[in-house]
């Protein structure tokens, strides 16, 4: 801890920092929950720059993000705390990178979605997450992590890892690939539609699982997102689409009987719900059609990168289990597959709450 309590005096805080403990569930930093002499709390992370590189452009959009909200809101947002060198982040003398949000007190998060209200509540706050950042150019973000969401190139990877198939596995997912080559051209669809310029980029969130959520303890509202490491120039329809596959489905991303895993529809309709009240008045109506497409597509380029990172050896996800990935994947396609069952209701669902804020 003693590493943590050094980083976190560098930063401009509220009182002396007293103790600094390990905190959360996160695989990428390392996060602590620093507390000070006069009562005031924060959470300090050392941002791993394996997977962000460039930390003070990171935090340089972070920060903008922030307070264009900020700038707009009587509400409760997320916030950057400074270090006394006035940056958004400090550097130790070991190149170690550092930041510190203030804590947002009587507030927690949730893995899983009890109730549909859960679902309701998360989608407010991502659709007001995109309404509140209409002003924000979203070509003046840094990307954070390029191609993020470039689908065909994922699919490129994926014959690339069957090419090379170090750790011979790609004889064992043959029908996996099958069924992902014939979903390729329906789940690229969102991305030919916006380098067409049919669907705008704006600036979003690009993680919008519950979990990035905070929930006020007394009213069990949602009160703003967190995790704003991934803010970069995308489209509604993707946001959208990763809150449905990680809230939305009847069991875990990695369930390993898939025959338990299908779209929960209440839930799904939940999400819309306060999704598009959130947003109200800030999506096109070329986006408004696209949304009930982002589940599909999301829910397969997730499967091809699983699937990838399985054929390749497990070299980017952490894996609890051998063929953990394989299991992810098939968990996911099993998901895809009823999403395509029920594409209609989906769409009808996004359609009866449009006509609704129109009427």
């Amino acid at each position: 801890m003693e590493e943590a309590l050094r980083a976190a005096a560098h930063f401009d805080l509220s009182g002396r920092v007293a103790r600094a403990l390990p905190w959360g569930q996160g695989h990428i930093h390392r996060t602590f929950r620093v507390g000070t002499d006069g009562g005031k709390e924060y959470i300090l992370q050392k941002i791993n720059t394996a997977v962000f590189p460039q930390p003070e452009k990171l935090m340089e959009n972070i920060l903008r993000v922030t307070r264009h909200m900020a700038d707009g809101a009587g509400k409760s947002v997320f916030r950057v705390s400074l270090a006394r060198d006035g940056r958004p982040w400090w550097q130790d003398e070991h190149g170690g990178a550092w930041r510190v949000y203030p804590l947002i007190p009587n507030t927690f998060t949730l893995q899983e979605p009890r109730t549909p209200q859960d679902m309701l509540e998360s989608g407010r706050v991502f659709g007001c997450f995109i309404k509140d950042l209409m002003g924000m150019a979203p070509k003046t973000l840094y990307v954070s992590i390029p191609g993020f969401h470039d689908t065909p190139a994922r699919f490129d990877a994926l014959r690339a890892a069957v090419r090379k198939d170090p750790k011979g596995r790609a004889q064992f997912v043959t029908e996996e690939l099958k069924y992902l080559y014939s979903c390729e051209a329906r789940a690229c669809r969102l991305y030919q539609q916006a380098l067409q310029g049919q669907l705008p980029l704006r600036a979003t969130h690009n993680d919008t699982k519950l979990n990035n959520v905070l929930f006020d303890r007394s009213s069990e509202k949602g009160v703003c997102a967190v995790d704003l490491d991934t803010v970069m120039p995308g489209l509604a329809a993707y946001d959208f689409g990763d809150a449905i596959r990680f809230g939305a489905s009847s069991a875990p991303e990695d369930a390993q009987d898939t025959r338990a895993v299908h779209l929960d529809l209440p839930r799904y309709a939940a999400y819309a719900r306060g999704f598009l009240q959130g947003c109200a008045g800030a999506l096109t109506h070329a986006e408004l059609d696209s949304l009930a497409e982002g589940p599909f597509s999301i829910t397969i380029e997730q499967a091809v990168r699983f699937l990838t990172d399985y054929i390749l050896g497990d070299i980017y996800y952490r894996v609890d289990r051998p063929g953990h990935n394989l299991q992810r994947c098939r968990a996911q396609l099993a998901l895809a597959r009823d999403m395509e069952k029920r594409a209609a209701q989906m769409r009808d669902v996004i359609v009866e709450l449009t006509d609704r804020e129109e009427n």
